[in-house]
């Protein structure tokens, strides 16, 4: 794949921004690496004379961004989501990637939309947020001063791609079947979580249907399954469903 066909793929997301000339600086530092999606989670409104004062000749990416009331909406397209955050915590979902770790990742990372999602200026992305993507990357920083301006993280984020998706060798041919999107994926763990309930699998009063729920999503997107295999997964959970209640005696 060439590095323009991958990283037009690639889409940078801000959660609730908080100022418009912090949007117009991120779609510059998008823009200069080939990277030439937006979406923003959260905001309608807009003083577009400061986006345009930073953005300069990026500006059209802003014209042609795309608004979704959450996140959850916005990365219902994607076949990966990459919450951006430098803390640790519940759903920070264990080890993280570097940038470069990521671009490796996605060199090989067959055709679909791949969401890099970035949280507000003054305190980031919050554990629901980062509960809402598949994996994280962390951005090393200095631990005496360790904050990142948004449109600064965005940039080492995008040069990282820029440099890491050159064109390559070997690369996937344009026809490879694509991954499953977001979307399909929640519809198939969700039935597959409602379905090991239905047979006494998980723990009553307890968030283990949930966590398992994040766990199987987030493998299956990582791990790029495509449709055809996700359906094949939750026919696997139906068969296991049935047969269980079948030797439980409600199916005889």
């Amino acid at each position: 794949m060439r590095r323009e066909e991958n990283l037009s793929r690639v889409c940078i997301v801000l959660v609730q921004p908080e100022d418009c000339q912090n949007i117009g600086s991120v779609c510059r530092a998008a823009k200069t690496m080939g990277i030439g999606r937006l979406k923003i989670v959260g905001r309608s409104q807009f003083d577009e004379s400061r986006v345009r004062q930073l953005s300069v000749h990026a500006y059209d990416l802003f014209e042609r961004k795309m608004l979704f009331p959450t996140l959850d909406d916005a990365l219902a397209s994607s076949s990966l989501s990459v919450a951006f955050t430098r803390r640790n915590g519940k759903f920070r979902k264990g080890a993280s990637k570097s940038p470069s770790d990521l671009a490796e990742m996605l060199r090989g990372f067959p055709p679909g939309e791949v969401n890099l999602v970035f949280g507000r200026e003054s305190d980031g992305l919050t554990d629901d947020e980062v509960r809402a993507c598949n994996m994280v990357c962390t951005i090393e920083t200095s631990s005496a001063f360790p904050s990142l301006n948004l449109s600064q993280a965005v940039q080492i984020a995008a040069y990282n791609l820029f440099v890491g998706l050159d064109d390559y060798a070997g690369a996937l041919s344009s026809d490879h079947v694509g991954a499953a999107v977001r979307r399909r994926v929640d519809e198939v763990v969700s039935d597959a979580c409602d379905m090991l309930a239905d047979i006494s699998y998980f723990k009553e009063s307890s968030d283990e249907c949930d966590n398992f729920r994040i766990f199987l999503r987030d493998g299956i997107m990582r791990g790029a399954f495509s449709e055809r295999e996700v359906e094949r997964i939750g026919r696997f959970f139906r068969k296991v469903h049935d047969i269980s209640k079948y030797k439980s005696g409600v199916g005889k």
